[in-house]
């Protein structure tokens, strides 16, 4: 909190600026970035992103943040990170494009060239017809969800028949912060259907009774 108040204060960044930090202390001074809402913050943390590698929820904390606060002028170079990190994946993209819009929105700024045309290429990709094939289920958020990030990744899992090899659709690698709905494609069902469902037995706002795998 010192650290935070201080870096409050006109001036506080640029006298960081001037000092050379390790990587580790660069991120904890970030993290604590994310808590000062000024211009000055939002300049910082871009310039963070575009030169540190970061898991994704992390990144994507910091981009947020930078799209609102950063300059205006800044913005461009946001949506060379989100190109750079976040390619294809439109999901993430999106969401920097929501915080932005809503940012220069509250500002009375109009966007500016570089941000029309990353626009009219998130939505050329999110209308584009989708190859089920390739992604036979749907992340959808849920109503009223103050974060709509898609919480879902793949990752191996242990089931219950000892199988520790096999990929589930996951959100232990996001940090169990997001929340969604998985949703499958319209499919022709078998006469019989099995599955492993690993997670906890009980209402999210409750508290878990114990670890459970279904099948």
């Amino acid at each position: 909190m010192a650290l935070r108040n201080q870096l409050q204060a006109a001036g506080g960044f640029q006298h960081v600026a001037a000092i050379k930090l390790s990587e580790a202390d660069s991120r904890a001074l970030a993290d604590v970035a994310l808590g000062v809402k000024s211009a000055e913050a939002g300049s910082y943390v871009l310039k963070y992103a575009s030169r540190i590698s970061e898991p994704r929820e992390s990144l994507m904390l910091h981009l947020r943040h930078a799209a609102r606060y950063a300059p205006e002028a800044e913005l461009d170079a946001l949506v060379n990170i989100a190109h750079t990190k976040f390619g294809e994946d439109a999901d993430a993209q999106f969401t920097l494009f929501k915080a932005t819009q809503e940012s220069l929105a509250q500002r009375g700024a109009n966007f500016s060239d570089t941000l029309r045309v990353w626009t009219a290429d998130l939505a050329e990709k999110l209308l584009a017809p989708a190859d089920d094939a390739k992604t036979p289920w749907v992340s959808m958020p849920l109503d009223g969800a103050s974060n709509s990030a898609n919480p879902w990744t793949l990752e191996k899992r242990q089931s219950a028949d000892g199988d520790r090899n096999s990929l589930f659709l996951s959100s232990l690698p996001a940090g169990e912060t997001l929340t969604g709905i998985l949703r499958s494609r319209p499919f022709v069902i078998p006469t019989k259907l099995s599955f492993f469902l690993a997670g906890h037995d009980g209402q999210p706002a409750g508290r878990w009774r114990r670890k459970t795998s279904f099948v």
